[in-house]
């Protein structure tokens, strides 16, 4: 800090002394007042602050059992996931079909026209 600088800060330093002096024993007495409400809530917050009361917040048990439970609502949520999926796995369809017709000595064009047949095919059957 340069010398300057010095000789700013204890200016007002001494200003502000001086102001602080000067006022009247109403507004001393509010000082006061505000500042034993502020000391004794953070002295409460950190009496009733748990191991992890930083990630809560102020470490009240309200947060605390907010936390909780969304806690308990995201392991409900993975467990029935996890049984959803366990219970109807996804099954690869059968590709036989289609390995029969990359093996087939037809030509590619009769496979074009494949649904005219099956359903000529099921009209058949129904008729005859």
């Amino acid at each position: 800090m340069t010398k300057k600088d010095e000789r700013i800060l204890n200016d007002a330093r001494a200003m502000l002394d001086r102001q602080s002096e000067e006022l009247d024993d109403v507004v001393l007495a509010r000082l006061r007042a505000a500042r034993m409400r502020a000391t004794e809530v953070a002295d409460h917050r950190s009496d009733t602050g748990s191991w992890f009361g930083s990630a809560v917040g102020a470490g009240s048990s309200l947060a605390l059992t907010k936390m909780m439970g969304g806690l308990v609502a995201a392991s409900l949520v993975f467990a029935v996931a996890v049984t959803v999926w366990i219970a109807n796995p996804v099954v690869p369809r059968n590709n036989l079909e289609d390995l029969e017709i990359l093996a087939a000595s037809e030509s590619p064009e009769f496979y074009q026209d494949l649904d005219f047949y099956l359903w000529l095919e099921t009209r058949a059957t129904r008729a005859g």
